[in-house]
């Protein structure tokens, strides 16, 4: 008989059988697992093309709610899944738009790179939230301490803001059950961070340092916010380039093992990747920020130095604080990676601002014996100004957990009542002392802009 033949007589022999009968606790467990099966196939299958397209045909297409001032524009660029730009010709024009603008006048960049659970589409509340934050942000800049700084230092009294809404797919499946999507999204924000959107943050760094270089008489400013995942495509495109600048400024080793050093060397400053990034309830574990702390912890700093990195991480981010941990740990059961040793487990399972450890300074409401930053006519010797010290802004105090001037890298333990929870970021005070911090950054590096373009 063939080997077919035999095949076919057993078949049908074992299809004449009567079925075995199956255990009730055992039917009942293959059919618990047959759907947890069929969910993961479901949300794998999904995370492949539900959502993910572009929203936007045109690099410019404010909201209707938008009320943006006449010389400012709201711009997008949208990335797909594998970091490649949906529509490169939006990031083209961007860069076009800012080029020109910066010629032309005072010009302010903010870039936004939203999280999990929103995307570019126009009906994502993130849109709405942001457009507002830079009407804030046009106010802030308005205000008459700003505006005559900007004129005794030489600079037009004007300006524009360019904002840049850095759309993705954080939202791959309906809600709730897009919460399954964790691990998938995790892993999208690090590519996108490493792909064309990481390298179109790296032209624009280059245009805000050649616009020093061609002692162009006019302000030129680059702010970039990351919010959960958001913040992982902004840390995931910025951090090689902040130790890389770490090294330079003479950083002493960064190897875990080694531990922190104390300060050591003369003073030096740190260029940061335009005038600020800021991080908020960064969906990022503490290892991808061991490196650049230890590092920047051994360096002493010249007394002009600025704040290049902000992290605002809230104590009440609930799924930072307890359900980042669980997904890293769930996660890990399917990578095929050692087991983790003394140290690496805490840096590897807590997200950014829950490690205690690296955590520099606390923010919170001010007390009543506490009062605003006087800022000084036309923001004079601001140059010298330790913002990162202790500092009191639109309400909000941040204090330093330790002494040591000039620290660029601020990762700062958030109170309740400025971040609430993990979402709810865009709300006063806590988004007016970003901005006018961020404002504060930009004027002490105007000061000095002011200074190099006068010794020429």
């Amino acid at each position: 008989m063939t080997l077919a033949g035999y095949t076919r007589r057993m078949c049908c022999r074992h299809a004449e059988q009567e079925p075995v009968a199956i255990p009730g606790w055992w039917a009942r467990r293959r059919s618990v697992a047959g759907i947890s099966v069929a969910l993961i196939c479901l949300t794998m299958s999904a995370c492949t093309s539900l959502y993910h397209h572009p929203h936007r045909n045109a690099a410019s297409d404010p909201p209707a709610g938008c009320k943006l001032n006449a010389a400012d524009e709201l711009r997008y660029v949208e990335t797909d899944d594998e970091g490649w730009f949906w529509k490169p010709d939006q990031a083209a024009q961007l860069m076009q738009s800012v080029e020109s603008s910066r010629k032309a006048g005072n010009t302010f960049v903010v870039l936004f790179a939203h999280g999990w659970h929103h995307s570019a589409a126009s009906n994502d509340a993130g849109i709405d939230q942001f457009c507002a934050l830079l009407g804030f942000y046009r106010r802030t800049l308005e205000q008459a301490v700003y505006r005559e700084s900007r004129e005794t230092l030489g600079f037009p009294a004007e300006f524009r803001i360019i904002g840049v809404y850095a759309g993705w797919r954080g939202k791959s499946l309906p809600m709730p059950i897009n919460y399954l999507t964790f691990w998938a999204r995790k892993s999208a924000a690090e590519r996108i961070g490493s792909g064309d959107l990481g390298e179109m943050l790296a032209r624009l760094d280059r245009l805000y340092e050649q616009h020093k270089v061609d002692r162009e008489p006019t302000l030129f400013g680059l702010l970039t916010i990351g919010h959960s995942f958001g913040a992982q495509v902004l840390l995931q495109a910025q951090r090689y380039e902040f130790e890389r600048r770490l090294r330079e400024a003479g950083a002493q080793v960064g190897y875990p093992r080694v531990g922190r050093q104390p300060p050591a060397g003369p003073p030096s400053s740190l260029v940061g990747i335009g005038d600020l990034s800021v991080l908020v309830n960064p969906a990022i574990e503490a290892e991808q920020w061991t490196r650049i702390d230890q590092m920047a912890r051994s360096i002493n700093y010249a007394p002009e130095q600025a704040p290049v990195v902000l992290v605002a991480t809230s104590v009440a981010d609930f799924p930072l604080r307890d359900g980042f941990p669980f997904g890293r740990r769930l996660g890990r059961l399917f990578a095929a990676k050692p087991v983790l040793k003394h140290g690496q487990k805490e840096l590897e399972r807590t997200a950014i601002g829950f490690h205690g450890d690296q955590v520099t300074h606390r923010l919170c409401p001010t007390k009543a014996d506490n009062a605003d930053l006087a800022l000084p006519a036309a923001l004079s010797g601001i140059d010298s100004l330790d913002l990162s010290a202790g500092i009191t802004l639109n309400g909000v105090t941040l204090t330093p957990e330790f002494d040591h001037p000039g620290l660029p890298f601020v990762v700062a333990r958030t109170a309740e009542a400025l971040i609430p929870d993990h979402n709810d970021i865009f709300r006063e005070p806590f988004m007016g002392f970003v901005i006018q911090h961020a404002g504060l950054v930009g004027a002490k590096r105007a000061v000095l802009y002011a200074s190099m373009l006068a010794e020429d």
